[in-house]
């Protein structure tokens, strides 16, 4: 079946996100496949609680460049639907970053995919590089790994080495 309609696109704005890539692995391969197994399908309910989060919270923030609502519709995310299982099975130094992110200025932090990777959104790059360093420092006294500054990207992806 081919692709349905775009329903939305749009530039995510200019607000710097940092990033934790703890030492550790997420969930991949047959154990991916298990999860979904073991939770799939999600409720009809916590998929439509998910929908209204993205029309009526969400995407009107994104329209804004609203941060604050934007991120309470992250910080939303990680509490339902399969976001909510797949948070549930990250490691307690995870969380506490995705936590640290939220207490110490990032409006919104959530666990990508199946993590480890945690991100955060703030509203000033002297926020970032703030919460960046004291990301790095939890990183550095637990799990290692690197702690990053970026913005998005809003491009595709670039495909090499494609045939000739």
């Amino acid at each position: 079946m081919p692709p349905g309609p775009v329903l939305f696109r749009r530039n995510f704005p200019d607000w710097p996100i940092v990033l934790a890539i703890p030492n550790s692995k997420g969930a991949h391969d047959a154990e991916e496949v298990d999860i979904f197994k073991k939770f799939c399908p999600i409720p009809l309910a916590e998929v439509q609680e998910i929908c209204h989060v993205i029309l009526m919270l969400m995407l009107p923030a994104l329209v804004e460049e609203d941060l604050e609502s934007f991120g309470r519709a992250v910080n939303y995310f990680q509490t339902v639907g399969f976001k909510r299982r797949e948070v549930e099975l990250q490691s307690q130094p995870v969380l506490d970053i995705m936590r640290y992110m939220r207490d110490n200025g990032a409006s919104g932090s959530g666990i990508s995919s199946f993590g480890p990777v945690v991100y955060g959104i703030v509203g000033s790059q002297g926020e970032g590089k703030r919460l960046q360093q004291e990301v790095q420092r939890m990183l550095d006294e637990s799990l290692g790994g690197r702690a990053l500054l970026t913005k998005a990207r809003n491009r595709g992806a670039d495909v090499f080495g494609g045939p000739d």
